[in-house]
């Protein structure tokens, strides 16, 4: 039997659509990849939320929608559509207009290890959509103040969103390849890296995380989402100053 006690369901069955089911409560989910979950894919269409937690990969284009996409293919536009994917500004509205339907940018920012207690602990929350009524009732509905009464919310439309997090991601891996360049110059000229690090991490404009080297004994941007977020974000961008310095930054990280 359906339990539609909160009216949603998971697309995707990844580790963001695991953790974000488990911190929302949502129990339902349907794994688009593999055509499976605990729902059928006639089941969804009965439901009116959608969170979408499904890969964005990058390729030499930039981001590959097309999993994304493949979602409000499937589904139709009878649905409010929760996007927790990294996609690139101005995707919500294509989609939008393409499949006349109705998309809130929710964007995680979970890290892997710690991905179920990031999802139900988040220092920030970020939604965004361009009917702002709507945007509160997903508030009210999945994030009420009582459950995440320390995360910081920001409400802003489609588009801010989606570069909220595309500007964290890039921040990161910035400080990541900085930190990297800079352990290489202590090591040439025999400073003790260690302890400029932890000296940096003492001022409380830095921040305490990105600058340990080499990190789980491997060097530069690494992971799921930053190496990816990293190329993404140098096809998205159109500003000279921004194409210069991401290309050198994956061209360094490479």
């Amino acid at each position: 039997m359906i339990n539609q006690k909160n009216n949603a369901v998971i697309i995707g069955a990844g580790v963001i659509g695991k953790a974000t089911g488990k911190a929302l409560g949502i129990n339902d989910f349907f794994d688009i990849r593999k055509g499976c979950g605990n729902l059928t894919q006639k089941e969804v269409y009965l439901f009116k939320y959608l969170f979408v937690c499904v890969p964005t990969p990058s390729t030499s284009s930039g981001c590959n929608l097309s999993y994304v996409e493949n979602v409000f293919k499937k589904f139709g536009k009878d649905h409010i559509y929760i996007i927790r994917s990294t996609v690139p500004p101005g995707t919500a509205e294509f989609l939008m207009k393409k499949y006349d339907c109705l998309v809130v940018n929710n964007p995680e920012f979970l890290t892997e290890k710690t991905a179920n207690k990031d999802a139900k602990k988040p220092d920030i929350i970020v939604i965004g959509c361009n009917k702002k009524e709507v945007a509160k009732d997903i508030v009210k509905r999945f994030y009420s103040k009582k459950k995440f009464s320390k995360s910081e919310l920001t409400i802003t439309n489609n588009i801010t969103a989606e570069m909220i997090k595309y500007s964290i991601n890039t921040f990161y891996a910035t400080k990541v390849i900085f930190a990297n360049y800079l352990y290489q110059i202590c090591r040439q000229k025999r400073i003790d890296y260690e302890t400029v690090k932890k000296t940096m991490y003492k001022r409380k404009w830095i921040g305490n995380n990105h600058l340990t080297v080499p990190y789980e004994n491997q060097f530069g941007v690494r992971g799921k989402c930053l190496p990816k977020d990293l190329i993404a974000f140098s096809k998205y961008s159109k500003s000279p100053f921004f194409l210069k310095m991401v290309k050198f930054m994956k061209e360094v990280n490479d």
